[in-house]
């Protein structure tokens, strides 16, 4: 029980393909459905079903990937769509796998490539965003076997795994895109400490799969192949991609080498002394940037992550630009006074938020306190998330960066 979409011409055009400035053979023509989308169980909606085709029409997503690294898709991708663990359960059933494995990849994946084939698990990619981060992860893992892309692992990891991250925060103001990019990096920085050397040739589906490294793999992929995009540059990755044709005969290993100019275990080698000096980096604070947006009857709090106490202002309308430095004072405000918090302290998350004297009404609820949290980890800080806290109810928990009366509009590390 699927939807086709109407036949057509899915060929990107050799001016396209030019803009690369790699030297990508023409493909052949051939008129394709580029995908269709069936159901796996009678749990998945119609609304569900219109999400997919939106994010793939009107988004252009098998576009946008296809140009990014400089293919065009050979034939039509089956999108499985499964509402929960039972149907996603089916979709990965194949001849030759264990319960064992199964049961791994049900708990621990949400969406997997087979082939041609995309299965994904409704129940765990519940949003646009979410649906459309894993269709771009997954879309560039069938790109590349439609067009017998040999790669190894790791980069094949870290090139879809940067095509999920930069659509889940397409859009998304600044401040929120760099949280993403620093939440990775805390991450792998926490395991390099942690574990010392961090192996790249070593990864495999399996690992990914089956969550058997304390660490995840793919954001270590993703940041290695984006440190290496970024000192390497886009055409020279698209002119590497191009030379994995099997048709050229060349090793894996040596592509690598000839492209890039070095070999992947030097590669590898060079990006655990990077990651070694990222761990050295002092602490000395944040620079916040935010609007109050309208003149609120409360007062501003600001606290440094693990102090105790929070430093008091007043509520000053308008922008405004405050440092604060690792031990709690904050630079930029008439500080009032402090407050000793009644929260335990959290080590390694600071609050910037708004006290009101009296709950405002916010949608039938009764706001009494909002705000921004904000990570402070080796020495780095970024965006975690927003909150509102309504009387009579847990805080609820955003990545709205505009709040009723405050808007954060930028998180920067001091570096001096």
């Amino acid at each position: 029980m699927f939807r086709r979409r109407q036949v057509f011409l899915f060929v990107l055009l050799a001016a396209s393909l030019a803009l690369t400035g790699c030297n990508v053979p023409l493909l052949q023509k051939k008129a394709f459905s580029p995908y269709e989308i069936t159901k796996a169980d009678d749990g998945v909606t119609d609304a569900q079903t219109a999400l997919v085709e939106k994010v793939l029409d009107q988004d252009h997503l098998m576009q946008t990937v296809g140009e990014e690294y400089g293919f065009a898709y050979r034939d039509t991708v089956s999108i499985q769509l499964a509402s929960g663990d039972d149907g996603y359960r089916k979709l990965l059933s194949r001849d030759g796998k264990s319960k064992e494995t199964l049961d791994r990849e049900v708990k621990y994946t949400d969406a997997s490539v087979y082939r041609n084939n995309i299965s994904i698990n409704l129940a765990k990619r519940k949003s646009e965003t979410d649906v459309r981060s894993t269709l771009a992860h997954e879309l560039t893992h069938i790109l590349f076997n439609q067009n017998s892309v040999k790669i190894p692992s790791w980069v094949n990891e870290g090139l879809a795994q940067r095509m999920g991250m930069r659509e889940e925060v397409r859009g998304q103001p600044p401040v929120v895109q760099e949280g993403q990019q620093l939440k990775v990096l805390t991450h792998v920085l926490q395991n390099k400490q942690e574990q010392g050397e961090l192996k790249l040739l070593v990864d495999n589906l399996d690992t990914i799969h089956t969550m058997s490294s304390t660490y995840n793999v793919e954001w270590l992929d993703y940041l290695a192949v984006n440190n290496l995009w970024e000192e390497q540059g886009a055409e020279k990755f698209r002119e590497y991609l191009a030379k994995t044709e099997p048709t050229l005969k060349l090793k894996p290993a040596d592509t690598f080498a000839s492209v890039f100019g070095l070999k992947q275990d030097r590669y590898e080698s060079e990006y655990n002394e990077t990651l070694a000096d990222a761990l050295k980096q002092p602490d000395r604070g944040v620079k916040l940037s935010f609007n109050v947006t309208e003149k609120s009857p409360g007062k501003l709090l600001i606290r440094q992550a693990g102090a105790q106490d929070y430093n008091v202002f007043n509520l000053v309308q308008g922008e405004n630009h405050v440092t604060v430095k690792p031990d709690n004072t904050v630079d930029g405000l008439k500080l009032l006074n402090t407050y000793k918090g009644k929260a335990e302290a959290k080590p390694n998350v600071l609050f910037l938020m708004v006290y009101l004297d009296k709950p405002k009404d916010l949608e039938g609820k009764l706001v009494k306190s909002y705000g921004v949290a904000v990570s402070r980890t080796f020495g780095r800080y970024y965006y975690l998330n927003s909150f509102l806290n309504v009387e009579g109810e847990a805080s609820n928990t955003s990545h709205n960066v505009k709040l009723p009366g405050l808007e954060l509009t930028g998180v920067e590390t001091a570096n001096e």
